[in-house]
């Protein structure tokens, strides 16, 4: 009986440990996607203050 709840217990704290990684990722990802839109917004008025 205790065997089987340790095994259950390691494969939850799997799940959980792959959530984790997998909202780090995704953040990271948004992350990216901010910076290039500000890139692109910084690039846009640069562009307008030199015409």
């Amino acid at each position: 009986e205790s065997e089987g709840s340790s095994v259950q217990g390691e494969v939850d704290a799997d799940a959980e440990w792959f959530e984790d990684d997998l909202m780090s990722a995704s953040a990271a990802a948004d992350d990216e996607s901010l910076k290039r839109e500000a890139a692109e917004i910084v690039a846009e008025q640069l562009r307008i203050e030199n015409e």
